[in-house]
């Protein structure tokens, strides 16, 4: 686990230049839908359970969201995964994914 959090702390330090403020809710449903609604542009996380991201990523997708892996990859439904929603907006994964 050590390796995910300090990959995601690296990612968020690289990715806070280029937005207005960082947030996480603590339910991957939740921060995926207000990516649907609009509310914010980007959620990720590095390594999510299928039963927590399965249907935000449909929700997402019929908002017209991208959902990816953080390689861009579609998701498998298979079971844990990495996961990068974003929003109608964002047209490519930011860099500090790759």
């Amino acid at each position: 686990m050590k390796k995910y959090r300090d990959r995601s702390f690296d990612i968020a330090k690289n990715l806070l230049p280029l937005c207005v403020d960082l947030r996480r809710s603590g339910t991957a449903a939740w921060d995926m839908c207000c990516v649907a609604l609009g509310r914010c542009g980007l959620y990720f996380e590095l390594k999510i359970q299928i039963w927590d991201y399965a249907a935000a990523a449909l929700i997402a997708k019929e908002a017209g969201c991208s959902v990816t892996d953080i390689e861009g990859n579609p998701l498998s439904y298979t079971g844990a995964s990495s996961t990068l929603c974003m929003g109608r907006g964002i047209k490519e994964i930011p860099a500090c994914f790759k």
